[in-house]
């Protein structure tokens, strides 16, 4: 789980643990086209894409905001020490301009979780169940299920995806036949 040290790995498993109590998503090492991010953030439309800095030079950091910002995230946090923090704002907001370094939020650990605990809890409306008439083997059958969402969708399928995942884990090795 998660790549990087110990400090590194310690940090992304607070921030998923805090976040998926508060409902949100939560993917440690999230591959996207140009790699991947510390931690995904997910809940009723809001994505939050989280760069953890421990070690890694203002470069790599400034490298890591781009790569998110090209992958379509529209709020992005960087997350490290106060003094690698205003290094890291000051790169960003000098090569990329104001307007897309506002999309870019600097925080403690202990900042960032506070940030997620004063996040409104979006409802999203539930759109009540149309009901579609088809015709099946020569009866007509109603169905009566609630369109899902884009975001809904993808939540649904992350978890049965990791269900499916971790059930083949376990899953023992077949015997081989006997000869």
């Amino acid at each position: 789980m998660g790549i990087g040290g110990e400090q590194h790995k310690t940090t992304q498993k607070r921030i998923k643990q805090t976040a998926e109590a508060l409902g949100f998503l939560a993917t440690i090492e999230k591959p996207i086209p140009n790699g991947s991010v510390d931690v995904l953030l997910e809940r009723g439309g809001l994505t939050i894409a989280c760069e953890i800095s421990v070690t890694t030079t203002v470069d790599h950091e400034f490298g890591n905001v781009k790569k998110c910002l090209d992958g379509g995230f529209g709020t992005i946090a960087i997350i490290s020490k106060p003094d690698r923090l205003r290094q890291i704002a000051e790169a960003v907001s000098t090569a990329l301009g104001a307007e897309t370094a506002s999309r870019v939020g600097y925080y403690t650990p202990d900042d960032f979780i506070t940030y997620l605990k004063g996040l409104p809890v979006r409802v999203v409306p539930q759109t009540p169940p149309v009901p579609t008439e088809t015709v099946r083997r020569g009866r007509k059958v109603t169905l009566k299920a609630r369109e899902l969402t884009p975001e809904e969708r993808r939540i649904k399928e992350a978890l049965h995806l990791k269900v499916i995942t971790e059930a083949m884990r376990s899953k023992p090795e077949p015997k081989g036949l006997p000869l």
